[in-house]
């Protein structure tokens, strides 16, 4: 009965139940990178990186990059031989630019980072997504739906895959002196290049999914994963404390670990794929938050902005265990209503706006 409850919530479709489910925990790790962010800022400004909120922290740094890389996998496996790039393209980016849209518009509306809010202030924040600090992930996905043609002919061998990789790699070691240069800005904006190994990557593993031929440096890798993962993650919690420790901002400190993110998100991913899961109650909700994880990413600032408010309106005298506790406590459900409730507007808008069938 439970594996038949499991089957229906995957969907009619052969999944990879194990990337489903890599998707729901991502979404759960932005909240609480974000959550445990939030603290982290204040705990950096004396000088100090509890591992109460510094190990969530780093631990969940994993999620964007793997969402890059699902992005990749799941646009290749989603191309069809008869479709043309326009409709392509279309077909994918009415997916997900107007709820970014919408979104974007919540957040310039409830907490406005411009002087003044003027149609070229909106403009600007959908192109570089910076209405909220977690918006640039759209942006940087729509570029890199628009090369996925460039993208995936380079990602057809593991050479073409293993440069895309080497130039992300060097990009993030290279952001902190270029990010107060025009090269720099113009890089984030134009040309995500930090995301495109990535990206690459993702198509590189979907296209091997497809053929359905194992890949012996893909086994030994997978094999190798968890030391991996184990070792990138203790590696970055030392630079970050020893940096944090020293007097340095919390982005700083942060912002020096940023390379040791690629392996480990890499590891953590091809951990995931090693692992097998029976149909419970938590693979369940995992697997429904993997449902609505893009509805859950565009929500969970506003959610977690609400809870710290709520926080502070309720209680004068705030420990930062209370702030990180209620804000997962009440943000990761409060962001799948949310995601819950849009979903069912649009689904409802679509149909009201279908014309009926004479």
């Amino acid at each position: 009965m439970k594996n038949e409850r499991l089957a229906a919530a995957r969907g009619p479709r052969e999944r990879a139940m194990e990337l489903d489910l890599l998707r729901g925990a991502s979404a759960l790790a932005v909240i609480v990178l974000h959550a445990s962010g939030d603290v982290l800022n204040e705990e950096a400004a004396l000088g100090q990186a509890s591992w109460t909120f510094l190990v969530p922290n780093v631990t969940a740094r994993f999620a964007v990059p793997v969402f890059m890389i699902l992005s990749g996998m799941g646009l290749t496996l989603s191309v069809r031989a008869d479709e043309n790039y326009p409709s392509f393209v279309w077909r994918r980016l009415s997916k997900i630019v107007p709820a970014y849209v919408a979104w974007t518009l919540i957040y310039t509306w409830a907490f406005p980072h411009h002087e003044s809010v003027s149609a070229r202030t909106f403009v600007s924040d959908l192109i570089t997504g910076g209405a909220s600090r977690h918006l640039y992930f759209v942006p940087a996905v729509v570029r890199l739906y628009l090369l996925h043609p460039v993208v995936s002919y380079i990602a057809r061998t593991p050479w073409g895959t293993a440069a895309c990789c080497a130039l992300s790699w060097s990009m993030i070691w290279l952001s902190p002196p270029l990010a107060h240069t025009p090269f720099g800005a113009l890089l984030d904006d134009v040309l995500p290049l930090r995301w495109m190994g990535y990206f690459a990557l993702g198509i590189w593993l979907a296209n091997a999914r497809s053929a359905n031929q194992p890949v012996r440096a893909l086994a030994r890798a997978q094999a190798l994963a968890p030391v991996a993962a184990i070792a990138a993650l203790g590696c970055m919690i030392t630079v970050v404390r020893r940096i944090v420790g020293h007097g340095a901002d919390i982005e700083v400190a942060l912002g020096a670990a940023e390379p040791l993110v690629f392996p480990y998100s890499v590891a953590v991913l091809l951990w995931s794929t090693t692992l097998h899961f029976d149909a419970g109650r938590i693979v369940r909700f995992v697997l429904f938050v993997s449902k609505h994880s893009y509805a859950v990413y565009l929500s969970h600032d506003l959610m977690l902005k609400v809870c710290a408010r709520s926080v502070q309106a309720l209680a004068d005298e705030r420990s930062h265990l209370t702030m990180f506790s209620t804000s997962l406590a009440l943000g990761i459900p409060l962001a799948l209503a949310t995601a819950v409730l849009s979903e069912r507007a649009k689904r409802g808008y679509k149909t009201v706006a279908r014309p009926a069938l004479p």
